[in-house]
């Protein structure tokens, strides 16, 4: 469901496609709004309700870099897509310890299309 770098993740919990518009907006003499399109970019906001340890670490690692290439099914065209993005903010959560393995819920990251 999720490749970075065409490499399979954890599926995420919940993972939404947002499309988003990139306009030059400016109005005239008249107050006449004129509006180009630029762009229509994709943000993927994309959560984990349980990672294991390893889950986590390779994960991580494969995000690690300022920009990367992500995978996703489109829901425009209802096929896989891959756009080039980077990472905002990660939301790490508080580590629990379950039959003395690490496990972290609720991780949180979201990906940019540049």
């Amino acid at each position: 469901m999720l490749k970075v770098n065409g490499v399979e993740m954890p599926t995420p919990s919940s993972m939404t496609p947002m499309m988003y518009d990139i306009t030059e907006a400016e109005r005239d003499s008249t107050g006449t709004m004129h509006i180009d399109l630029v762009a229509t970019k994709y943000k993927l906001e994309c959560s984990w309700n349980y990672l294991t340890q390893e889950d986590m670490t390779n994960l991580l690692k494969a995000i690690k870099s300022i920009t990367f290439s992500i995978s996703f099914i489109d829901p425009e065209s209802g096929t896989n897509k891959t756009i080039n993005v980077y990472k905002g903010d990660r939301s790490i959560p508080i580590l629990r310890v379950v039959d003395g393995e690490n496990t972290y819920k609720d991780f949180k990251v979201n990906f940019i299309e540049l």
